[in-house]
Parts: C-alpha cells; structure tokens; sequence
C-alpha cells in the first residue's frame, strides 16, 4: 500500500476529495468521481483508493445539492414533488467539469490533458450529459457505470417507484414528465460521440436500467469509431443496480490502456 493521501475542500463552490500517491513526484493522469443518488464523495473512497494506487490523482466530487457543497440557493428552490429536480442534479453537476480542469490546469501535480471521468448511476448519467453538451478535448476517457444516455425512461420510472410521487403516477402525467426529460435528454447528441475513449459497463438484470437500452445506444454508436479499441461495452450478466469489484477491475484496465 502506498502512501495515499487525502484532502478534502471547496474548489469555486464544488465540495472535493483529493486521493493521491504523495510520494510518487511525477505529474499524474486525473480522474474525476462521481457518485450515485444516494451517496457522496465518501462513498466511493474505496475507488478511489484503487485508482491512486495505480498512480492516478483522483477527485471525488459532490453532486449539486450534495454534501458539503449544498448551495441555499437550491434548497429555497427545491421542490421534492417535482420528479425533474433529480435531472437538474445532472445537468448542474455536468458544468463542475470544466471548471475543475480550469483550476486544475496550473497544478503542477496533475496532467490536465489526461483527464478521465468515472461515474456510477446518477454519477453515469452525469458523465452522459457532459459528453453530450459541454465536453472539451483535455477529457481522454470516460467510463460510466449502471447508467444510461437515455433519459426518458428514467423520469417514468422514479414516478412509479417513488411514494411522494403516488398522485403522478398515471399515464397522463407520465407522459408530460417525458416530454420535459426529452428537451434535456443526451442521448441524441450522444449518437454523434467520437474521439474518445469510452467504456460503458452496466448489468443484464438491472431493474433501473434497461439492458436493451444500452445495447440500442452502443449499436447507434459504433458506426462514429473507425477505431474499435475506442469504445466497448461490458455486460455483466445476472448483475443488477450495483457496482461490483469485477466492474471496478475493468474501469482500471480501461484506464491503464488509455489515460
């Protein structure tokens, strides 16, 4: 094990963890974290730990709303019967990207044209977003785990799931939700993704994400990578809605090839 260190702190208002080897001197390759609807930067310490110990510097990121980079702003607006505010949580974090490497870019510790992204569930459907409207070309590799660039089928979900949300839960309100989630919805700006190295990893029996979802999306996608070491899709099967310690392996190998 080495001699990880870690650092917590606010960075133009985004709530960080830095985890990386302080021993080792050279500049290193940076990957961004984000984590699940549930959790915060904490929760994926453990990941991140793997990673530093590989030799990247690692940053764990709050989510808009999240842990310590609560905004008051957001919670005199927020509205917990409002099924869109989850979608606002993805598109606000999205812009921490470029700001990050903004800041980042006069770190002597880091290689800011070697940036990777890591996300897992709403942390996917993050990363999704991002490459769909604002990526930049300092971001080399992105992984997304258990999510989905398809965001209409979400919106119908949470309605039906979700207890505060029992008086939406008809056809008719479904659909005006869809409609909304469809004016924001990545997926077809992402039909046109290339130039980066991206590996998608989700689970065949995954009750939040559609299998078939990911496979349409990885079908539409492939015809843009003249090269096929650029992009890949790993199917875990009889896995659902979690991030297991084979999934983490292969995120690392995917990086070890290309960041």
């Amino acid at each position: 094990m080495k001699d990880v260190n870690l650092q917590k702190r606010i960075v133009s208002d985004i709530s960080i963890m830095e985890v990386f080897d302080s021993e080792n001197r050279e500049q290193k390759p940076i990957i961004f974290i984000f984590h699940g609807a549930s959790g915060r930067t904490e929760a994926d310490l453990d990941k991140a730990m793997l990673l530093a110990n590989e030799g990247y510097y690692v940053v764990l990121i709050d989510a808009y709303g999240y842990g310590e980079s609560i905004d008051s702003v957001y919670h005199d607006e927020y509205n917990p019967n409002d099924p869109m505010e989850i979608f606002r949580i993805y598109t606000e974090t999205s812009t921490y990207i470029n700001k990050l490497v903004h800041y980042y870019s006069d770190d002597f510790r880091v290689n800011t044209s070697r940036i990777g992204l890591l996300g897992f569930s709403m942390g996917a459907h993050i990363i999704y977003y991002y490459l769909a409207n604002q990526r930049i070309k300092n971001i080399k590799v992105a992984i997304p785990i258990i999510g989905s660039p398809n965001w209409n089928p979400i919106v119908g979900r949470f309605i039906r799931s979700i207890d505060r949300f029992e008086k939406l839960n008809n056809d008719k309100e479904i659909k005006k939700y869809e409609e909304q989630v469809s004016k924001i919805n990545p997926y077809n700006q992402l039909i046109n993704l290339k130039s980066i190295y991206l590996l998608i990893i989700n689970g065949t029996v995954d009750p939040k994400i559609d299998i078939n979802d990911i496979r349409q999306f990885y079908s539409d996608l492939k015809p843009n990578f003249d090269n096929v070491e650029y992009l890949q899709l790993i199917e875990y099967k009889e896995v659902g809605h979690k991030v297991t310690e084979d999934m983490m392996n292969s995120a690392l190998s995917w990086f070890k090839l290309h960041l």
